[in-house]
């Protein structure tokens, strides 16, 4: 009974040493990738948000935005900054229903329709307007335009 308490003993000292030289690795192997990062001007916040955003996107839209649906894929044709830029450009596409404002005016807007880089908007004074996609910026608020337009569409 003794030997087998001792061998059980030292069973779980070589697994904790084991742990140890794993847990030592996976620092050494996050750094090197937090470098990889960095020397392809990829923060490890905007890198993570990437991979957020891919995690919970559906086939399509990772197909949309990369090119690809599987991350070995992605990376195959894609360095880290262009995995993390392609994922920055869609966060910045204009969509109908996003608030924006245009650089040539200094109201806000609501996009209605989107189509060829030009955009389509209801002002914040009722009327309409249009402009490049280009020299729009979001304001960050969003509305569900689309479900208003397809009430109308279900109307006719």
């Amino acid at each position: 009974m003794q030997d087998l308490s001792e061998r059980l003993s030292e069973v779980i000292k070589e697994n904790q040493n084991l742990k140890q030289q794993i847990s030592e690795q996976n620092i050494k192997l996050n750094k090197i990738q937090a470098d990889a990062r960095r020397e392809q001007g990829v923060s490890d916040e905007e890198f993570r948000e990437a991979l957020d955003f891919y995690e919970n996107a559906n086939q399509t839209i990772c197909y949309e935005v990369w090119g690809s649906t599987t991350l070995s894929l992605i990376f195959y044709y894609n360095s880290l900054s262009e995995f993390v830029n392609k994922y920055k450009d869609k966060q910045n596409e204009i969509k109908v229903g996003d608030e924006v404002y245009c650089l040539d005016h200094n109201y806000k807007s609501i996009v209605t329709s989107v189509e060829d880089g030009v955009a389509v908007m209801i002002t914040n004074n009722g009327k309409w307007s249009t402009c490049n996609t280009e020299e729009l910026h979001k304001t960050g608020k969003r509305y569900d335009i689309e479900s208003i337009l397809n009430g109308l569409k279900e109307g006719d």
